[in-house]
């Protein structure tokens, strides 16, 4: 393949954001993304445990579990490991020899993976990360940021007092020669905006604030693709890629506490979130809402109500 495009890498997605130690009120790691796709996927919000690996709660297209079980993009599992991605740019100063696109999702290291540490030893200095991506992984102690091209050209940044905030384009010194210019509109701007929301790490912050943060829609209040709440074009044209934002994670890892996760299936702004928490390598939930989840059903729901919202609601109440 020749330098600056990864085969199959897809249209930029996903704003992530970390706050650890003194920036996370009560200690520990709080970690928010925001899934930015097409809003037609159909995903599943599950409780996972397979082959022996921890329990974790996890976020995927219900498509993508066609190919790969595992292929969850967000989560937090029994031992407290937050892990969540973005895409990586999608041109990239780089030749990747004609390999094909191979994705080592989120899912695969929540199962896995207990702590920051293993993941760094285990995951990305054994060579896993083979294509392109961008990872937050981090526990009670400390949080990871990581930009990787391939098993071999990477970097990571250790957070122990701070925020790290992540789009979809390299800035890591070491990584931004790889970086095809121009940066994306979109990913550039929804950066600059997260990092002040979070104050670059100088404020004391909550999982609230982050949730506050997922439904912002930038100074003016717009709803387009440029603010970390991303919404489409709101006619939803079939000839269109109409990706926004579809679901959202608020995770929490903090030491003596029970994993927790606040989920939002749909937009964050019209969806609401839910708290779920991990206790002995389980999660107490209604059965009825966990069928929800799993089949997708909640998630045709949230997008019920988006579009009911954005389509008849909003537009009456701006014309009275």
């Amino acid at each position: 393949m020749a330098a600056g495009a990864h085969a199959g890498a897809s249209d930029d997605e996903c704003t992530l954001i970390g706050l650890a130690g003194y920036s996370a009120r009560g200690g520990g790691s709080l970690v928010l993304k925001n899934r930015d796709r097409n809003s037609r996927f159909v995903q599943s919000l599950d409780f996972v445990k397979k082959d022996g690996g921890y329990f974790f709660i996890g976020v995927k297209n219900i498509s993508a579990g066609e190919k790969d079980l595992l292929a969850y993009t967000m989560g937090i599992n029994e031992k407290g490991l937050i892990c969540v991605s973005s895409s990586p740019p999608n041109k990239i100063n780089f030749n990747f020899r004609g390999r094909p696109y191979s994705v080592y999702h989120p899912g695969r290291i929540l199962s896995a993976v207990a702590s920051v540490d293993e993941f760094i030893e285990k995951v990305l200095k054994a060579g896993l990360l083979g294509s392109a991506m961008n990872y937050i992984v981090a526990d009670a102690k400390k949080m990871c940021l990581v930009e990787v091209v391939d098993e071999m050209h990477y970097d990571y940044k250790i957070i122990i007092n701070g925020a790290v905030c992540q789009t979809n384009h390299y800035h890591l010194e070491p990584m931004v020669k790889y970086q095809g210019l121009p940066v994306n509109k979109s990913s550039a701007g929804r950066l600059g905006r997260a990092k002040r929301l979070v104050s670059e790490g100088k404020k004391t912050l909550e999982a609230l604030d982050l949730m506050a943060v997922s439904r912002d829609h930038g100074e003016r209040g717009e709803y387009n693709d440029f603010n970390i709440c991303r919404h489409p074009d709101l006619d939803y044209g079939s000839a269109k890629f109409d990706g926004g934002t579809i679901s959202s994670m608020v995770l929490v890892s903090r030491a003596g506490e029970p994993p927790c996760a606040y989920v939002s299936v749909g937009q964050p702004c019209i969806a609401g979130y839910k708290k779920l928490q991990i206790i002995d390598g389980k999660c107490g939930i209604d059965p009825a809402l966990k069928f929800m989840y799993s089949t997708g059903a909640y998630n045709a729901f949230s997008d019920f109500k988006r579009d009911a919202y954005y389509h008849f609601i909003k537009p009456f109440i701006s014309a009275h």
